[in-house]
């Protein structure tokens, strides 16, 4: 079954010297530093599963946070389970730590009903850093 999904994916990635425009990559939060997208779309972000439990310092676990959300130019979505595994989850604590200017509400059932998320002007990028005490 995963070999499967890694074929797939392997069908519609860009072979080399192919123009990537218009494709999805696919990479680890390590892997994204220094690079920018126009669209980044951040899954997992369950308080269950990051910040990871195993790692005990959470300033680093803070750090990658930065890392992923500065990689989007244009918008940065971020998803969660409210489920995962048969056990309940929610949203990481990181979110909270998003300045409200910088929120807007999603798609998701869950994301309209939940207050944290509201309908505010959002200011430039470096504002938006500077809230987060960054």
């Amino acid at each position: 079954m995963v070999e499967d999904l890694f074929d797939h994916a392997a069908l519609g990635s860009a072979k080399h010297g192919e123009d990537a425009l218009g494709r999805v990559k696919l990479m680890t939060i390590h892997g994204s530093k220094g690079l920018e997208f126009g669209h980044v779309f951040l899954l997992g972000w369950e308080d269950t599963l990051f910040p990871s439990r195993a790692n005990p310092d959470q300033d680093e676990e803070r750090r990658l946070a930065y890392v992923a959300l500065t990689r989007g130019r244009r918008r940065v979505a971020i998803s969660w389970c409210a489920w995962r595994n048969g056990r309940p989850a929610g949203a990481n604590s990181f979110i909270d730590e998003i300045p409200a200017q910088a929120k807007r509400d999603g798609w998701a059932r869950e994301v309209r009903r939940n207050p944290r998320f509201v309908k505010r002007q959002a200011g430039s990028l470096a504002d938006q850093i500077a809230a987060m005490g960054f």
